[in-house]
């Protein structure tokens, strides 16, 4: 077989991405007030990063393009559940022929184009996902630097890097490198670090020193600064950031590398979006699958089976309303939620409203301590709300069977939770920013089944007055006109599969590739 002449787009991720567990405390380094995360255990599979990678690698070489991903080759000693998490992203890979690991069983035009970067680190160290993440971080970028960009089976045209953890290889390649940043989550390291990883310093003026202090390097700002392209995972947290409305935690220069980027059109915004495996007509988790035309019937049964299942009260008519995302409560607004519920429950009791709290994270103590205490002080509540770990079953079997999903952001990068509920026929509730902003609209200003946003309730504000007035206006719509929901359901649904689609988002990468490139990376007009 001939070496395909496509120009060659290498995708750099970790697959997990490293995210704080805890809240988090005011801390002076370096003489600035900053927000100080403690980073231990909690390198995991979160958000957008994670589940983008290998799905936006599949979608583009179904688009034609000439795809190679390199992840980190994890030892069996790191822990089961992080080993069957990389495995099969893998296997999903080689499924759909990017594949080739060590030349073998290539189905490409490449003898490669899945590379699994192999550092002494990930052999020896059993503890690998825990501590702060920058021994992994190090050691994989090493080996990308040193070894996979320039393999005589990769030699990439450009290299797509994600988030801090690839913040060296966005800025000290020679190939030309596209960032996207995810979140405003990042780490600094010495330079001594960095040559003490096999990382070579020889471009070390396209890093990002920390206050200025030559031996403090910034992982992301590094990316932001030197990386050809970079991008955000939505248009909408783009245009966030250049208006100011950014975490309190952010480093200062993360807005104005953005706003440099915007004045030299080097920045854009791509819209994420869920892996195809989110559709209830295919869905393996869900016991009941369901389409358009049944969807009605589809949820009442999967309602059903999840109330039994979980312990709810029986009942068709209770409005379910869940919550899946991260229990963070910094950038999720989950205590204001977990204020809102007695009242909640108070106030809609005939039906009575049900909720399902299906997440983990560092205000797992606080939610699990708050839903007993409601359960012991009203008994009659008891079968009216559940809080449960989080696993990939249960979030899908949770879309099904609710009603509506809760997604309220301090900010949003992209979030997928409000999509993927929408591929159910779930109404979102969200706090309109970012990403979800762009993904959801107001019924208000909804445009109907043109609109490329589904039809939700939208807050404006981050509180706990503005989660419960939308608590309610959700249970106005859904105890209304029953044809006006049906049919509001039908469109939400509608709009996702058109709208949310990964094959979208290639064709949007696949533009932006070509534009920093400045030739076609496919053989058809995009």
């Amino acid at each position: 077989m001939t070496k395909n002449d496509l120009p060659r787009i290498l995708q750099v991720t970790p697959e997990l991405d490293y995210l704080p567990m805890k809240p988090g405390e005011r801390k002076v380094v370096l003489g600035r007030n900053i927000h100080h995360y403690d980073y231990t255990q909690q390198f995991a599979k979160s958000g957008g990063l994670a589940d983008m990678t290998s799905t936006l690698a599949i979608a583009l070489k179904r688009e034609g393009a000439n795809v190679a991903v390199t992840l980190p080759r994890i030892s069996r000693s790191s822990g089961k559940e992080t080993i069957g998490e990389i495995c099969e992203e893998i296997e999903r890979l080689k499924a759909e022929g990017i594949s080739g690991i060590n030349g073998e069983g290539s189905t490409s035009y490449w003898p490669q184009n899945l590379f699994l970067a192999d550092h002494s680190f990930f052999r020896s160290n059993p503890e690998l996902y825990s501590g702060d993440g920058i021994g992994f971080a190090l050691a994989f970028q090493s080996e990308v630097l040193n070894k996979v960009i320039h393999h005589p089976n990769c030699e990439p045209d450009l290299v797509h890097t994600h988030d801090w953890t690839t913040g060296l290889v966005a800025a000290l390649s020679d190939v030309p490198t596209l960032h996207t940043m995810h979140n405003v989550h990042t780490k600094t390291v010495s330079m001594h670090q960095i040559y003490e990883a096999g990382i070579s310093l020889d471009r070390k003026d396209r890093l990002w020193l920390d206050n200025n202090d030559p031996d403090l390097v910034n992982l992301q700002l590094s990316a932001m600064f030197s990386a050809y392209h970079i991008n955000t995972p939505s248009t909408g947290w783009k245009n966030d950031i250049i208006a100011g409305d950014v975490p309190e935690n952010a480093n200062p220069f993360f807005r104005e590398l953005i706003i440099q980027r915007i004045e030299g059109n080097t920045v854009s915004g791509i819209l994420n979006a869920p892996d195809p495996s989110y559709a209830p007509e295919t869905d393996r988790a869900l016991e009941f699958n369901y389409n358009n035309t049944n969807l009605k019937d589809g949820k009442k049964a999967n309602k059903k089976w999840f109330q039994e299942k979980y312990g709810l009260k029986v009942d068709e008519n209770a409005p379910l309303i869940v919550w899946t995302n991260r229990l963070d409560p910094v950038q999720k607004g989950i205590p204001f939620f977990i204020e809102c519920l007695h009242g909640l429950m108070q106030d809609h009791q005939d039906p009575g409203v049900q909720v399902a709290i299906i997440a983990d994270g560092p205000y797992k103590h606080e939610v699990d301590k708050a839903v007993d205490e409601i359960k012991r002080t009203n008994p009659e509540y008891k079968e009216r709300i559940i809080a449960i770990e989080f696993s990939d079953k249960r979030e899908r079997r949770g879309y099904a069977a609710a009603d509506a999903a809760m997604n309220v952001s301090l900010y949003a990068p992209c979030e997928l939770v409000q999509m993927k509920a929408a591929l159910y026929g779930t109404m979102p509730i969200v706090r309109g920013v970012g990403g979800v902003g762009e993904s959801v609209a107001p019924l208000s200003k909804y445009q109907g089944k043109g609109d490329k946003r589904v039809p939700g309730v939208v807050m404006n504000d981050y509180n706990t007055e503005a989660v419960r007035w939308g608590l309610e206006e959700f249970l106005k719509i859904y105890h209304g006109d029953q044809d006006n929901w049906s049919k509001l359901t039908h469109e939400i649904k509608t709009i996702a599969e058109r709208e949310f689609t990964v094959s979208r988002m290639a064709r949007d990468y696949i533009d932006l590739y070509s534009g920093v490139l400045g030739k076609p990376i496919v053989r058809r007009e995009i």
